[in-house]
């Protein structure tokens, strides 16, 4: 079972931690934040990808039948 004292450097990485949360989403850290907005669609692209899409899937169940 390990113990606080196995730790030594908890308390200052733990610190640290607390530095590095984001106030743009609860709970998390900066670098996830960061790493979400870098790999997040923007919403009117998105919605724009996801329409074209689902008519081009439209249009091939049409064309199949």
């Amino acid at each position: 079972m390990p113990r606080e004292s196995d730790y030594p450097r908890l308390p200052d990485i733990l610190a640290v931690l607390e530095g590095l949360v984001s106030s743009r989403y609860p709970n998390a850290l900066i670098p996830l934040s960061v790493a979400h907005s870098e790999a997040a669609i923007p919403l009117s692209k998105g919605k724009k990808l996801l329409k074209q899409h689902a008519e081009e899937l439209l249009a091939r169940g049409t064309s199949n039948e």
